[in-house]
């Protein structure tokens, strides 16, 4: 999930962020450029990487017109605010929270690890059952 802490090498930038104020995430609007594009004719395809083509992938090219930008909506999330929602989400479906050794109820889920890399934040959780 896209994190509101960007680093260096980040090239998102997070629209009417308030650097002060980090503590909440952010809904943003985000701008994706769609480029027209038409498939490639086999007979194009000159490298290596174009190899996937030949397994059944469609290659595409650009051809020149003007590019279509829509807009995505993109949650920007505050530090602890991924783990708080898994675990609050787990907790409403009736899971209890923890590892399967040292809690009592018959399913729950155990968070693996959680944490923040190259600007994203990510959780992983086990789900168990007695």
């Amino acid at each position: 999930m896209w994190a509101i802490e960007q680093d260096e090498l980040s090239k998102r930038v997070v629209p009417g962020q308030d650097p002060a104020r980090r503590d909440t995430g952010q809904d943003v609007f985000v701008p994706w450029v769609l480029a027209t594009q038409k498939p490639k004719r086999q007979g194009q395809m000159t490298t290596k990487k174009d190899l996937s083509a030949v397994e059944g992938i469609m290659e595409f090219q650009s051809v020149g017109e003007p590019s279509q930008v829509f807009n995505r909506y993109y949650h920007m999330f505050s530090k602890g605010e991924l783990y708080e929602l898994t675990t609050t989400a787990a907790q409403e479906l009736g899971l209890a929270i923890g590892n399967e050794s040292d809690i009592s109820d018959d399913q729950g889920v155990e968070v693996v690890q959680c944490g923040w890399e190259r600007s994203n934040y990510y959780i992983e959780i086990r789900r168990w059952r007695r």
